[in-house]
Formats: C-alpha cells, structure tokens, sequence
C-alpha cells in the first residue's frame, strides 16, 4: 500500500532489460552468461515484457494499474511510444 506511485515502463520495442542489464544482473546477484562488447545477459534475447509489444502494451499497463494499491499514479511515457496521449490519459 502506498500513496503514490511513479511508473515508466517502456512502451516501445526496446527493452528494459536489454538497456539496463547491469542493474538486473545487480538485483539478481547472479553471474549470468553474457554477450557481445556491452558483455549483455543472454537473457536478453529471450526474455520478453508485454510493454515491448505493441498489441501488449496497453493490457500490460492495464493490469498493472488494476493491483497498484495505490490512489495516486505519476505515469511517464513518449511521444515515440505504442500508446497515444489519448490511450493513456483513458
């Protein structure tokens, strides 16, 4: 429970996890098996989020609004994203 939330998933096809790898291999604390110069998590490639996708996206945001036990939401998103202004002010 909380009284404020702050979301920015992404809402395009770059992932998360492939752009910031270091701070999930952090969290995780694990020593994954990597790839290429940047020394990537081969997870990367086949680990997937509904936000990367654009049929996905707005249902994943959706969702995840549904169990924010939360009132009050700061949602951040782009202009070069899968949801339109519209979408998301709905």
């Amino acid at each position: 429970e909380a009284h404020i939330a702050y979301i920015d998933p992404p809402y395009n096809q770059h992932s998360y996890l492939g752009n910031y790898h270091i701070w999930e291999t952090l969290v995780r604390w694990d020593h994954p098996e990597v790839y290429g110069t940047a020394r990537k998590r081969t997870d990367c490639r086949t680990r997937t989020s509904a936000f990367n996708s654009k049929p996905g996206c707005l249902p994943a945001l959706a969702a995840l609004l549904d169990v924010l036990p939360t009132p009050n939401l700061i949602i951040s998103f782009s202009n070069e994203g899968y949801i339109n202004r519209a979408d998301m002010e709905k």
